[in-house]
């Protein structure tokens, strides 16, 4: 693969990786000011616009972004570029997506 594929490969995943790492960001954020989960749950729904507040639906979409950053962090794997860090970005996403995953269950 070309470098400059590669080199975009790698800047897309690493911001799908942040964006979800963002909205988990929310979530601790939320669970840091109230006590019961109902009231951490709807803190952190009211940072959403109302067709997006469900958590069923905010959580799907983390799933996505860290399938999708895990997606570019393998292809970038895969052509030897940078490997080192995206081996770690991959361990990071495989946890994050991991925890993400049994949540809905």
């Amino acid at each position: 693969m070309k470098k400059q594929i590669l080199i975009l490969l790698f800047g897309l995943g690493t911001l799908l990786l942040a964006s979800a790492s963002f909205l988990m960001y929310l979530w601790f954020r939320a669970c840091a000011q109230y006590d019961s989960f109902e009231e951490t749950k709807q803190a952190y729904l009211d940072n959403f616009p109302a067709s997006l507040q469900d958590a069923t639906i905010t959580t799907g979409i983390t799933i996505l972004l860290l399938s999708g950053s895990l997606v570019c962090f393998i292809k970038v794997i895969s052509a030897n570029f940078l490997k080192p860090v995206a081996v770690v970005l991959v361990v990071i996403s495989v946890l994050l997506l991991s925890w993400n995953i049994f949540s809905l269950m």
